[in-house]
């Protein structure tokens, strides 16, 4: 029994640091192509040809969820929506972006940010103040991979998949 339990353990380290591995490699991946058109320049092309290039399951390998056109980029981590965006992002995740609106007000300023369908890269997250500094591409017209920060305690509407990807050599969780 206890042979059985420490080879499970193994495995979950090894996957854990599998995972770790692929994430650290896509955001190295994402921040390599600051000011370049990756694929296409639509936002899904950055995560996708980032999974390709840094030997992770690739785009496709999960069916779109809950519906179609909601990419799914790996293992799901959270879901964050209005009422439930407490989380702990992690450098690397890819954020899926369905239907979202977030409102950030600085000074009398009031700023909104909209994603009906949006895909980008969490480069780095801090939980005590809600900022996540992302890197995406076909944002504001931009064809090409820029550098944004959102702020989730701002998120008004709509639903943030977060996914991690999936180094070809995990196993299926």
């Amino acid at each position: 029994m206890s042979l059985a339990l420490a080879v499970i353990a193994i495995t979950l380290t090894c996957n854990e640091t599998a995972e770790q591995e692929a994430m650290a490699a896509m955001v190295g991946f994402a921040s390599r192509n600051l000011g370049k058109k990756v694929g296409d320049g639509q936002c899904a092309d950055l995560p996708a040809e980032g999974l390709t290039s840094t030997n992770s399951k690739p785009f496709g390998t999960w069916p779109d969820y809950p519906d179609e056109g909601d990419y799914v980029w790996g293992r799901r981590t959270a879901t964050l929506t209005a009422e439930s965006h407490a989380g702990q992002l992690k450098p690397g995740e890819v954020l899926q972006f369905r239907d979202v609106v977030i409102v950030t007000k600085a000074g009398n300023a009031k700023f909104t940010f909209r994603a009906v369908h949006h895909t980008a890269v969490v480069e780095s997250y801090e939980p005590s103040s809600g900022l996540v500094k992302i890197l995406e591409q076909n944002s504001q017209g931009r064809a090409y991979v820029t550098r944004g920060t959102i702020d989730l305690n701002g998120l008004q509407a709509g639903t943030i998949w977060v996914y991690r990807p999936q180094p070809k050599s995990a196993s299926s969780r």
